[in-house]
């Protein structure tokens, strides 16, 4: 079929002028004469159409005769027209040249090699044909095992769904069980708590009773002691009284004189109470007030430099007559007291001022404060002797004086004179304390605080703010939150807190990890109020209050309302609030 059709294409292609074929007769007699030998494979053109036409009609003849096979109706006419066609082109074939027989055998052997190419070809075409069948095949068993496949995966897709549905819901069933039991469990848990919350605010009402109790106890118990040792330096004094009187020689009254002279001052002045005059306390009382309005307080808001050492030493040769002279003051008598108790006071501000050592008056300041806190008991005396005894019997004795001085006084100047007298001179901490409470309750007065800031009270109570008074930092506090309330004079008191000293004392305290939550609330409760000065905010810096403030602000309790909220306040008069 090949050859076939190349042959049409050369004879379409092929196809030449009458000129043309005779000029290349004309070239082939001229190379046949001249003797010269051809290509064996080099043909004309013309010779080619030639060959192509008895090449098909020989193609035609075959098919004929293959179509005859076929039917097998082949009849002898045809079969003898095709001989004499045959024929024919035999005698046309033996017109043909010799040489051109050459040339015909080697184009039958080319035929013949194209031939077999051509049922080489045809193979190739059968076995793609068969490949292709082979591939469809294939393609179809792909499509049909993938479609299988993608059955099965659907199905064990939907089967595994269908386990996880079950499984999830399976799952969910048990956590709503185990919410619900949570549920009753957390129901439970609260109503527990809610119980032992009542349970523990009953115990914390109980604790409060019997602490107040305690307290009740522990005041009576303190006031049974102050009663025991008044008693027992009561029967002491008489005691010394009855010796020294027995010891006066009756009968020369020079000598006797001579005598209570070279006494002790203070069993001299006890002993000769009743005869001294109240004209002699009075006198003595003024001059302590004019010391005290002159050299004392007046001289601290001028130059004091140059009588402050002379000031110091009649200041230390006073204090132990007057602690002395204390004692035997007429009971009750407040105009009395006051002076005394101011000289003694500013006496001990201007040894600290200069910073004198105390170490040698200690005893004599402790007398002083032992003898402001205790209460004057009842005294009577003996009209006899002249002696004061701790016995009140009737006959020559009589009731001298039973009413109560200086801590214990009825005076307000004089109970918080002697409240600051006693804080800077005893180191009993029950007596302090009691102190402390004392003076809170005094200072919810007006007239209180005008005293206490007068007399530069802040600067007593701040040495118990330091570590070293752990049991009385919590009633120093208090007393200053008393001050810190809404008043006239808050101004002076927020003034006398504005100092180095101080801030030093609260950024101390705040540093320390044990603090009460209860004591910081206090604290800050004031540094709330000192923050809104101005002036105030570089000892907040120069402290490190603000950054400390601000670790406690993040680090705070949730529950711990008021202190979160003065922080807040704190860092906001600051310009430090972060959001």
């Amino acid at each position: 079929m090949s050859e076939r059709d190349s042959g049409s294409e050369e004879s379409t292609d092929g196809s030449l002028t009458v000129e043309e074929e005779q000029g290349e007769d004309i070239e082939e007699e001229r190379l046949l004469a001249s003797g010269m030998e051809c290509k064996p494979l080099v043909i004309s053109e013309r010779q080619r159409r030639k060959y192509n036409e008895a090449l098909r009609e020989l193609y035609e003849l075959a098919r004929l005769r293959r179509e005859e096979l076929e039917t097998g109706e082949s009849g002898g006419d045809e079969m003898e027209n095709n001989r004499s066609e045959m024929d024919a082109v035999g005698r046309e074939m033996g017109s043909v040249p010799p040489r051109l027989e050459d040339i015909h055998r080697e184009l039958m052997e080319i035929s013949r090699k194209l031939q077999m190419e051509n049922e080489k070809l045809y193979e190739r075409e059968v076995e793609l044909r068969q490949r292709e069948t082979n591939v469809e095949e294939m393609e179809a068993m792909v499509r049909d095992s993938h479609n299988l496949l993608e059955k099965c995966a659907e199905q064990e897709v939907n089967k595994r769904w269908t386990q996880m549905t079950e499984k999830h819901e399976l799952e969910r069933t048990e956590l709503e069980e185990s919410v619900k039991q949570k549920v009753r469990e957390n129901k439970r848990l609260k109503t527990s708590f809610e119980t032992v919350r009542q349970t523990n605010d009953t115990l914390k009402q109980q604790l409060v009773d019997v602490q107040e109790r305690n307290q009740k106890l522990e005041s009576q118990l303190v006031s049974v002691q102050r009663r025991l040792t008044n008693l027992q330096r009561k029967s002491e004094f008489a005691l010394r009284q009855q010796a020294a009187a027995a010891e006066i020689p009756s009968e020369d009254h020079m000598s006797a004189g001579h005598q209570t002279h070279r006494q002790t001052p203070s069993g001299a002045l006890k002993s000769q109470k009743a005869a001294i005059p109240l004209g002699v306390f009075e006198v003595v009382a003024f001059l302590f007030e004019w010391i005290t309005s002159v050299h004392q307080r007046e001289r601290e808001r001028t130059q004091r430099t140059q009588s402050l050492v002379f000031t110091q030493e009649r200041c230390c040769k006073i204090l132990p007559r007057l602690s002395d002279l204390l004692p035997i003051l007429p009971s009750g008598n407040s105009k009395l007291h006051y002076p005394c108790l101011q000289f003694v006071f500013w006496s001990l501000m201007h040894l600290e001022e200069g910073g004198r050592q105390k170490m040698a008056l200690s005893s004599t300041l402790r007398r002083i404060g032992e003898e402001l806190y205790r209460p004057m008991g009842r005294r009577v005396a003996d009209t006899s002797s002249g002696s004061v005894t701790a016995s009140g019997q009737s006959g020559e004795r009589v009731d001298v004086s039973h009413k109560a001085n200086f801590f214990h006084s009825h005076s307000l100047h004089v109970r918080l004179l002697s409240s600051l007298i006693i804080l800077k001179t005893l180191t009993q901490v029950d007596h302090l304390a009691h102190v402390f409470d004392s003076l809170r309750s005094e200072l919810k007065e007006d007239a209180a605080k005008d005293l206490f800031l007068q007399h530069r009270g802040v600067s007593v109570i701040l040495p118990y703010l330091k570590m070293t008074h752990r049991g009385l930092m919590a009633s120093a506090v208090d007393v200053f939150l008393q001050l810190s309330m809404e008043s006239a004079f808050l101004p002076r008191f927020l003034e006398h807190c504005s100092n180095e000293e101080y801030f030093h004392l609260c950024s101390t305290l705040l540093h320390d990890p044990k603090l009460d939550v209860k004591l910081q609330e206090k604290l800050c409760i004031i540094l709330q109020r000192l923050s809104k000065i101005r002036a105030n905010h570089k000892l907040f810096e120069m402290f490190q209050l603000g950054r400390l403030l601000q670790d406690m602000l993040r680090c705070a309790n949730p529950e711990d309302a008021f202190l979160t909220l003065n922080l807040r306040s704190i860092l906001l008069n600051l310009n430090l609030l972060t959001h």
